[in-house]
């Protein structure tokens, strides 16, 4: 990762979603994956360690809706 990557946290429940979208982030010089969720708890958690400068939320994860994760990041 280079000082201007942008950060990147991707959260979706189906692996290979999660999997097309890192393949596609990885060949940009400029943008790298920091972290991968399959739940909206799970997103919590890694947004406060990473810190990513953009999140790729998927709205339709099991049990927390991925509204109702930005909203529990935001707070």
């Amino acid at each position: 990762m280079t000082p201007a990557s942008l950060k990147i946290m991707v959260v979706d429940d189906h692996y290979l979603v999660r999997m097309g979208l890192a393949s596609i982030i990885a060949v940009e010089p400029d943008m790298t994956v920091c972290a991968e969720a399959s739940s909206g708890e799970q997103a919590q958690a890694l947004f406060r360690m990473h810190r990513p400068d953009v999140t790729l939320m998927d709205l339709r994860l099991p049990g927390m809706s991925g509204a109702e994760t930005i909203n529990a990041i935001r707070r």
